[in-house]
């Protein structure tokens, strides 16, 4: 971008869904599309807190919005760095 670069990497996490790392620069927002890849009552966390699904008073530092999309959990954060990952529910 025009700001700097924003850089991703996707990996399988330990618990059998999907981590992302990214990096969005400073002065930068990005929307995530975080596939629900996993059927059930799987969670989705940031830096090990949870971030879907929660409550509306929950906050996040760089989170400026969640919403539950069809097939997909949308996040748009601002600048910084951020370690997402998938928690399946345990059958």
């Amino acid at each position: 971008t025009v700001k700097g670069a924003i850089t991703t990497r996707w990996e399988k996490s330990e618990h059998g869904g999907l981590a992302l790392s990214i990096h969005v620069p400073a002065n930068s927002r990005a929307t995530i599309y975080f596939p629900k890849l996993v059927e059930g009552d799987s969670t989705i966390a940031e830096s090990g807190k949870l971030l879907w699904p929660a409550k509306p008073e929950t906050k996040i530092p760089g989170v400026l919005s969640v919403q539950d999309g069809d097939g997909f959990v949308v996040c748009q954060v601002g600048a910084g760095d951020y370690r997402f990952s998938e928690i399946p529910a345990k059958a």
